[in-house]
């Protein structure tokens, strides 16, 4: 058999093997552009942050509707704004506060939504049944202002260099986060974080 022949088939294989088992976001995979995630999700209103911003130099996110009408011709109304961002506003067919997808150099490395932690035990079984069980699973007793003790459950799959992580509180506890994001998003986050303090201790 020709060894091109071979090396070709196994550089496909190896290929179809890591899209298969990349982590994404209502078929948007991470690593994807700016308007591959349009184009997929036009719903989303897109905003640039300044240059070298910690938080990420894109967000997409479902906002408010005069967002939509921004985007939209003259003749589209509130209520169909509403309605296309509501119809958008879920997440394994689960109800969510809010999706918000964040960019780093034109490339998709985290996706956040919020949700009513009610909702964790759904979400959790969806994410076992696509990916497998977690892991990594721990929980956290938080306490509220009444001083009771509340169990958060956090829990991890990792795909390859990408990780989704389910916590059933922040620390507001009305609400829970999914984030899916590229194992590099955080060393991005830090190493912009510590440019921009370095700047600020510069004018000081």
């Amino acid at each position: 058999m020709n060894i091109f022949f071979v090396i070709l088939v196994a550089l496909i294989s190896a290929n179809v093997l890591a899209q298969s088992t990349g982590l994404e976001f209502k078929g948007v995979a991470l690593g994807s552009t700016v308007s591959e995630f349009k184009e997929k999700h036009p719903v989303f209103y897109c905003k640039n942050n300044a240059s070298g911003d910690a938080l990420g130099d894109t967000h997409c996110g479902l906002w408010e509707e005069q967002k939509c009408l921004y985007e939209s011709s003259a003749f589209t109304s509130k209520r169909d704004c509403r309605d296309s961002v509501t119809s958008a506003k879920t997440y394994a067919n689960v109800p969510v506060k809010e999706i918000t997808a964040i960019f780093y150099n034109d490339t998709l490395s985290m996706v956040q939504i919020k949700f009513s932690p009610d909702l964790y035990s759904l979400l959790y079984d969806a994410a076992s049944t696509k990916h497998g069980e977690p892991v990594q699973e721990k929980t956290v007793h938080l306490q509220n202002r009444l001083g009771a003790i509340i169990e958060n459950k956090v829990s991890e799959w990792k795909i390859g260099d990408n990780t989704i992580r389910i916590q059933k509180y922040t620390s507001n506890l009305d609400t829970g986060t999914v984030k899916i994001f590229r194992d590099a998003y955080f060393e991005e986050f830090k190493r912009r974080r510590s440019a921009k303090n370095n700047e600020r201790a510069m004018d000081m």
